[in-house]
């Protein structure tokens, strides 16, 4: 558990900077441009080669450990809802993370 804790704190401010990033950028399903771009640029920092979809926002990306087993998808969704009436909602949008997905794609980074 001592590790785990480690590696979180290694990774506190980037983790705590991309929730706060992807918060104040809510954007809409499939029209996730900055979010999917911010987040591909840290994925690379990290040293990660990744795969853009084909004819939509978003990625993956593979860790090959070199042992037998079975493959384990982490996933994190990226869009917004809208919700003009949350007291945070993007003014020009209506768009908000009140669904939470901003911590999802967050915690993706400190997972990598």
């Amino acid at each position: 558990m001592k590790d785990i804790a480690k590696a979180v704190d290694k990774y506190r401010d980037l983790i705590l900077e991309a929730e706060r990033y992807i918060w104040n950028h809510p954007e809409t399903g499939y029209k996730e441009f900055e979010t999917s771009k911010y987040l591909e640029e840290n994925f690379v920092k990290l040293g990660y080669d990744i795969v853009k979809a084909q004819g939509i926002t978003g990625f993956t990306a593979q860790i090959d450990t070199g042992r037998e087993g079975p493959v384990l998808l982490v996933l994190g969704e990226l869009d917004s809802i809208i919700c003009p009436a949350h007291p945070e909602a993007d003014p020009a949008t209506g768009g908000v993370h009140s669904c939470g997905h901003n911590a999802q794609c967050a915690s993706l980074l400190g997972i990598a």
